[in-house]
């Protein structure tokens, strides 16, 4: 293996709770880590408890720091790039799900 090659560490998803209208899921990872390219087919609120990182949608980056929310609009896609050790909870609408735009 190339010494020059990273290996993609991706954010770890985990349910928490699904109700009739909305779920939530906690979002945690290391630093470096990338959630490749997505959208939801929801809108989705994202609120940051621990960390930085920037999400990349088009139109700009937005950096996320505990404390930070923001909407990620329905059908939007985008990246989340981790600088410092994250965790988040996402809300969606309770049948969302994520739909990954590359290669897996």
């Amino acid at each position: 293996m190339n010494a020059n090659m990273k290996t993609l560490v991706k954010p770890q998803l985990k349910p928490i709770q699904v109700g009739e209208q909305f779920k939530t899921l906690e979002v945690t990872a290391e630093a470096g880590a990338v959630m490749p390219a997505h959208y939801c087919t929801s809108d989705a609120v994202i609120v940051v408890l621990e960390g930085e990182a920037t999400l990349v949608l088009e139109g700009g980056d937005t950096p996320l720091t505990a404390g930070s929310s923001f909407l990620i609009p329905v059908g939007k896609p985008h990246t989340l790039n981790v600088t410092r050790a994250f965790k988040a909870i996402v809300t969606m609408g309770s049948t969302a799900t994520l739909e990954f735009t590359g290669h897996k």
